[in-house]
């Protein structure tokens, strides 16, 4: 303790001391008795006591003093943290809620239009299933059906595509010529209209050996196999407009001439790029003067182009009209350029 005592403190407490020691012994030795110098001598002692107390008291009030400005700089500290992080924290707050906010609006949104999505194909669905029952329907009146016969739609020709094909077949004098580029179910019913019509043929070209004796098969079970002929023409590589692209191999078309209806069903898509393209231009030469050529699949973009391009085109002196277009099928009317005047 006495360590920590200043020479001011050291100089008054001996001070003291001193005193009681002096009036102790004047007590004690003079008129005074020896009790009243011990009490004197204590006196001195407890007064010195209470000098090094009241250091004590002072230092330590003064350190409480400082260290509670201490602590409350601390806490000021605190609070300009806690204020800034609660800042902090709302603002975080509101940006997510800003974010949660935009993400649930656009979340219904995309509901809604989802929800849009749905309506418009569950309300195009039951218009084509309309569509193709009506179709389906007037297509068993025209054509008279006493065989196995595939179902349309699907990867085949739709009934409104058929009905529309069967319809030019029967309607057209004479023995009309049907190109198929593809066989499968359009041929069998196109071979059925001709029966019944009593004249016509029908010539299908299909890269996939299989699928071609498949179409025979089927014609051959049917007895319409004196109306339809299925040519097996392998995929090759031809020149057009200075590009490459994989078609039916040209042999396969020796003896075709005076078309009046060509189907373009094939090359399947993944053949190539605007696969079907070629067509036009292979056939232009053997399609008679007011053909009609059918482009199936041109709601699919491949097709669009290929049905844009073909408007371009005057091969051989033909050009095609856009005529109608169906639900998956658009028909072009073939026409011959005019002779040059003489």
């Amino acid at each position: 303790m006495l360590a920590h005592l200043s020479r001011r403190d050291v100089i008054l407490i001996g001070a003291l001391l001193a005193l009681g020691a002096v009036t102790a012994a004047w007590a004690a030795f003079g008129e005074g008795s020896p009790a009243l110098a011990a009490v004197l001598l204590l006196q001195g002692v407890v007064l010195a006591g209470i000098v090094l107390v009241r250091r004590d008291v002072i230092r330590a009030v003064n350190g409480n003093r400082e260290l509670g400005r201490s602590l409350a700089r601390l806490d000021t500290a605190l609070a300009s943290v806690a204020k800034h992080v609660k800042a902090d924290r709302g603002a975080e707050e509101r940006r997510m809620l800003r974010e949660l906010d935009t993400a649930q609006r656009e979340g219904f949104e995309r509901i809604g239009q989802a929800v849009d999505t749905l309506t418009v194909r569950h309300r195009t669905g039951l218009n084509q299933i309309s569509a193709d029952t009506w179709s389906l329907l007037n297509l068993l009146r025209v054509v008279d059906v006493h065989h196995e016969i595939p179902a349309p739609g699907g990867w085949a020709a739709t009934p409104q595509t058929l009905l529309a094909i069967v319809s030019e077949v029967m309607t057209r004098p004479g023995a009309p010529l049907v190109v198929e580029c593809g066989s499968g179910t359009s041929t069998v019913w196109l071979a059925t209209a001709l029966r019944q019509k009593g004249a016509g043929r029908v010539i299908a070209l299909d890269h996939d050996e299989h699928f071609a004796a498949q179409t025979r098969e089927r014609l051959l079970r049917a007895g319409l196999a004196d109306w339809a002929e299925v040519r097996h023409a392998p995929l090759r590589e031809l020149s057009l407009e200075g590009s490459t692209a994989p078609w039916y191999d040209p042999a396969a078309l020796e003896g075709i001439s005076g078309v009046d209806v060509l189907f373009v069903d094939g090359p399947p898509q993944a053949t190539g790029e605007q696969a079907r393209y070629p067509a036009y231009e292979m056939l232009a030469e053997a399609l008679n003067d007011g053909a009609t050529v059918v482009l199936d699949d041109v709601d699919r973009a491949e097709e669009k182009r290929v049905a844009e391009r073909w408007q371009k085109l005057r091969p051989a002196g033909r050009s095609l009209e856009p005529l109608r277009r169906l639900d998956r099928a658009q028909l072009f009317a073939v026409h011959r350029a005019a002779a040059p005047a003489r």
